[in-house]
């Protein structure tokens, strides 16, 4: 399990206006592998993060605020491998010039490399029609 921490001083005045009072934010990322992590104060009282997991898996996104968990932390995010169409191979008799009408034909579409996604497979004849 790795672990990636960041961690950011909210200003006291910001952290009044929002009601939660004076204390820091403290963000942890764990999962199958170390996640980059970058934190923005927005200097409104709240901060943008952006996390980059590198290895598919769940992660568990840690806040917490004056070294207590906020509510619902920790958040558990499932993380998939991108989606790669053009790892998407497809082969056999069904795709070849040899086709013959009214005889039936196969092939097949492997997308174990690809990623996660629906697979969508339409056949157009000669007029067009689906």
């Amino acid at each position: 399990m790795f672990t990636r921490a960041c961690a950011l001083q909210i200003a006291s005045f910001i952290n009044k206006q929002m009601g939660a009072g004076t204390g820091g934010l403290g963000l942890t990322i764990e999962g199958a592998s170390e996640a980059k992590i970058s934190c923005k104060d927005n200097k409104d009282g709240s901060c943008s993060v952006e996390y980059v997991p590198f290895t598919p898996g769940d992660y568990d996104v840690n806040i917490n605020y004056g070294g207590q968990p906020i509510p619902g932390s920790p958040f558990r995010v499932p993380v998939k491998n991108p989606v790669d169409p053009t790892k998407v191979k497809c082969s056999g008799p069904g795709l070849g010039a040899g086709v013959r009408a009214h005889v039936p034909q196969t092939f097949t579409v492997d997308c174990t490399q690809a990623g996660q996604a629906p697979l969508d497979v339409k056949l157009y004849g000669p007029t067009g029609k689906n």
